[in-house]
């Protein structure tokens, strides 16, 4: 192991290695921060001079079928411009407090389309929750702010959830919820309608139920887009017409004609 083999297989750009060992089915390195790098926390001056040492444990990728921990030293620094003394920044890890590595983030990410989060966290050596942690965090910044000017085709629907409706529109092409409103209808759309026209986007192509509210909002703040009912919703309304015409032939035929068709009915 060296310095440059922690940057190409861990990404750690901003440590050195010190030492490693194996023990209990991992392998344990020592690493610490490059002297050049070293800044005080507050103001960002170089003058600065460690005063305590202290270790964390973070776990890496695996080496292997090994499972790699990193024992990071961290000093605390004394600086002498401003006169903080601070625990050094770790700029190995996505947060102050996380215990994984930022390349250990980026892992999981990549793994999870491919793999349950159980697998992940089998094969990475991670708890179950710290996986659906990071998942959780990056799907929060990446919908957190939706770009509207990119949407092309919309999908709008109601959703009972137990006491009330709601009402959501969702971008059919990448999944994301654009809006959740209030209500059911198109006062429902109320806030979406002002994002729309403010982003000056173009709808090509918009789903709907068969709900007249929903097609009228359309036709007035979407004039331009293609409106497409949602075939369920067409296959539903089909198979009730075709009920209701059962019933009508059924009561209109005399008895012959109803044994009959009794008898064509048994043979789907």
């Amino acid at each position: 192991m060296s310095t440059s083999l922690i940057y190409h297989t861990q990404g750690l750009r901003e440590y050195k290695y010190l030492s490693s060992r194996y023990a209990d089915s991992k392998v344990h390195i020592y690493i610490e921060q490059k002297d050049e790098l070293l800044r005080c926390v507050d103001c960002g001056s170089r003058n600065v001079s460690a005063v305590q040492v202290k270790t964390r444990q973070i776990k890496g990728l695996p080496v292997g079928t090994k499972k790699t921990v990193f024992i990071v030293k961290i000093r605390r620094l004394k600086c002498h411009d401003c006169g903080a003394d601070k625990q050094e920044a770790i700029p190995c890890t996505p947060s102050e407090k996380a215990r994984y590595t930022k390349s250990m983030v980026r892992t999981v990410l990549e793994l999870r389309p491919k793999m349950c989060i159980k697998d992940v966290a089998d094969f990475l050596g991670l708890h179950w929750d710290t996986v659906k942690d990071i998942e959780k965090k990056h799907l929060q910044k990446k919908f957190s702010k939706i770009r509207l000017k990119d949407v092309k085709v919309i999908g709008i629907d109601e959703l009972y959830t137990g006491d009330s409706f709601i009402t959501i529109a969702r971008d059919l092409e990448s999944g994301a919820v654009l809006h959740v409103g209030d209500g059911k209808g198109g006062d429902a759309l109320d806030g979406f309608v002002r994002r729309l026209q403010s982003s000056k986007c173009k709808i090509k192509a918009v789903a709907l139920d068969l709900g007249p509210a929903y097609s009228a909002w359309a036709k007035e703040y979407l004039p331009d887009a293609r409106i497409v009912y949602d075939h369920f919703h067409l296959i539903k309304l089909m198979n009730a017409k075709l009920d209701a015409l059962r019933r009508k032939t059924m009561n209109d035929a005399d008895e012959e004609m109803k044994s009959h068709l009794k008898k064509k009915d048994s043979c789907f």
